[in-house]
């Protein structure tokens, strides 16, 4: 995938108070924690991909599991693929597990001017 056609920013132990939280105050930010070769994180990206392609004011990141844990365990995750979004630097909800394009939507259009 070339950088400008890129939807879900990567993040790590040492970006992750610049990408959450300084950068992106007043901003809703969605964060996936995976990790490669699991199917449900596959299957979970391509999901929120089609979230960041419809919402660009939604700022999505993910955080792979594999080789950062400091905010996996701040967060308290216990299985990836987690699903979590920040609503200035707070966490106002997590989702474990892979779910359908409805239920994200759902969920997001809570904290959306617009309805989903």
């Amino acid at each position: 995938m070339s950088e400008e056609l890129l939807l879900i920013s990567p993040t790590t132990d040492l970006t992750w108070q610049k990408d959450i939280v300084d950068d992106n105050a007043g901003a809703m930010v969605l964060v996936l924690f995976e990790a490669d070769d699991i199917i449900p994180c596959e299957q979970l990206r391509t999901v929120i991909e089609k979230v960041a392609d419809k919402h660009p004011e939604v700022h999505v990141f993910s955080y792979d599991v594999n080789a950062e844990n400091a905010y996996a365990k701040t967060h308290d995750v216990k299985g990836v693929p987690t699903l979590m979004l920040f609503v200035n630097g707070t966490r106002v909800w997590s989702l474990p597990g892979h779910q359908p394009l409805a239920t994200i939507e759902r969920l997001l259009a809570k904290h959306l001017e617009v309805p989903a």
